[in-house]
């Protein structure tokens, strides 16, 4: 099996190493070994004996939780008040800037929920000196072994033992070599951590004294249920009962303290759960029984499948290792936060560099089709821009002819309205021309209507020059200007000239001679009186006085 899926609790004590190596398979823990190892009390001894047991057992690299010892942790129920707008991890915050007030170092910690009374929520707070975590983790790196956590001995053994035995309220004591940890806690988490310096090596001490053995062989019958605590020797009765009386004075000692933190009597333990090599004490389960009225049990369940035998001697280091590989009860760590984010990163690590991969091609895959995307649009845009230049090409060459088509059709209109026109102006033009005597002449002669607006486009005809020989050799016709629109029938003509007959005799004759014309409906003199003296007559110099005269000319048609 791959080693990197092995988690390794290891409980290092002063006088015993306990291994559990554990792997989770299916959502259950599954032990797949179990190590013991007596310690010597020198330290540089203790720490090659560690090194070669560790290599003989094949446990280098391994991934472990470790334990730290309850006599150097500081355990601190709090309760914040309904309302409490803080944060578990503020509240830790504030209380260490408190104890930092009172004491030079700054202390390590970690804090985690329990219960919910009446809306009053409740924490434990664990607190330990760094340096003395360092030291811890510094001991296990020596090993060679990769740290994955720190728990305070208490929070494993809890988290071992109440998953069976945690239904009520429950005070789990866990008698080990020199001290005992004890663990408060029900189904709701832990409420109360402690440990005294007395364990099962007093018991051990007392059996080798009086029976003059040595500690091991004192301990062998310890442990075997050779020597019971109401041992027939009074001798031997009484020394162990003292011991017991110790251990049961510190139990009391932190129940004291318990108690008068939780006063209220719902919080009281209902049973004790002893565990540890002190707890297989033959009679030792019924004298504490005996003394403080509680239901004490050794019937250690925990959540192995049986290779911790006997599992009262497992019960912390089985705690360490199923909190490595399975979800726990109580999640206070001790592990400090920069090693915890490494392990995440190397944890996640794969991850990462996998969604890193699938992020560039991703990103590869859209820039990808974006390029091809932004040239498909680039080419449909130069299509829609080809054929909105063609469109607009077209408007103007539409424009253009319209105009061109306008201006023909405007210029076309006085031309029409002059061949309309022409025939009856011929006529008119033809008499006047006839009758006119030779000695008159003709200056102008135009639509009756123009004439009356002045405008210069009026002029039908005017002489080029003002000579008595035939003036009908210098007539021209004066075309409109493009955009007038005369009427296409002839109904009002002007005619101007001048004569040298004072009295209008002969521009009476041809007033007469124009109405008694088909064409002609009437005929009037408008103006007689300006009197002119012309410089010259066909280019000769003249002294002669002439007038001009206005015949207004009603067409009438046949």
């Amino acid at each position: 099996m791959a080693r990197n899926k092995q988690i390794l609790g290891l409980d290092i004590g002063r006088h015993t190493a306990k291994a559990v190596s554990v792997t989770a398979k299916g959502g259950k823990v599954e032990v797949l070994r179990v190590e013991t190892l007596r310690l010597p009390a020198n330290s540089f001894e203790r720490k090659a004996i560690l090194t070669r047991w560790i290599k003989e057992h094949d446990l280098t690299d391994a991934r472990c939780v470790i334990s730290y010892p309850g006599q150097q942790t500081m355990f601190q129920p709090m309760f914040l008040v309904p309302g409490d707008p803080r944060t578990l991890e503020q509240v830790g915050a504030m209380e260490i800037l408190k104890l930092r007030d009172m004491a030079s170092e700054s202390m390590s910690y970690s804090i985690a929920p329990f219960g919910n009374n009446q809306g009053e929520r409740r924490a434990l707070m664990a607190m330990a000196r760094p340096t003395l975590i360092e030291e811890s983790m510094a001991w296990v790196w020596d090993l060679g072994l990769e740290i994955l956590d720190i728990l305070p001995a208490p929070v494993a053994l809890y988290n071992a033992l109440a998953p069976a035995h945690g239904s009520e309220l429950t005070l789990f004591a866990h008698i080990g070599s020199s001290s005992t940890e004890i663990a408060i806690g029900g189904p709701d988490g832990l409420m109360f951590g402690r440990a005294f310096a007395v364990g099962g090596l007093p018991f051990t001490e007392a059996l080798a004294k009086i029976k003059q053995l040595q500690v091991p062989q004192a301990e062998n019958l310890k442990v075997t249920g050779a020597c019971v605590l109401d041992d027939p020797d009074p001798v031997v009765n009484a020394a162990l009962k003292r011991v017991a009386d110790l251990w049961l004075s510190e139990l009391q000692s932190c129940l004291a303290v318990f108690n008068s933190i939780f006063s209220k009597t719902e919080d009281r333990p209902k049973q004790l759960v002893l565990s540890g090599g002190g707890a297989l004490l033959a009679g030792f389960s019924r004298y504490i029984a005996l003394k403080t009225g509680m239901n004490v049990t050794t019937d250690i369940r925990l959540p192995t499948n049986g290779k911790c035998q006997p599992p009262s001697i497992w019960a912390v280091a089985a705690g360490l290792a199923c909190a490595g590989a399975q979800p726990r009860k109580c999640g206070i760590s001790f592990l400090p936060k920069a090693v915890r984010d490494e392990q995440m990163f190397r944890r996640e690590k794969p991850f990462w560099l996998a969604a890193g991969v699938t992020a560039a091609l991703i990103l590869m895959v859209s820039l990808t089709g974006g390029y091809f995307d932004f040239k498909r649009m680039e080419q449909h845009l130069n299509i829609q821009r080809a054929s909105l230049e063609h469109r607009r090409e077209l408007v103007a060459r539409i424009e253009t002819i319209q105009s061109q088509g306008n201006l023909i059709r405007e210029m076309a209109v006085p031309v029409g309205n002059l061949l309309h026109i022409g025939p009856t102006a011929r006529d008119i033009l033809s008499s006047v021309a006839a009758a006119k005597h030779p000695n008159d002449w003709i200056t102008l002669f135009c639509d009756g209507e123009s004439y009356q607006s002045k405008s210069p486009s009026a002029v039908l005809f005017t002489p080029a020059e003002s000579g008595l020989a035939d003036p009908r050799r210098h007539l021209t016709l004066a075309v409109a200007e493009a955009g007038t629109n005369k009427p296409s029938r002839l109904e009002h003509v002007i005619i101007e000239g001048f004569t040298p007959t004072l009295d209008f005799s002969t521009v009476q004759s041809l007033i007469d001679h124009l109405e008694a014309t088909k064409i002609i409906a009437t005929a009037d003199l408008l103006s007689d009186d300006k009197l002119v003296q012309p410089e010259t007559i066909d280019g000769q110099a003249s002294d002669r006085r002439i007038k001009r005269f206005v015949i207004d000319v009603k067409v009438g048609h046949p």
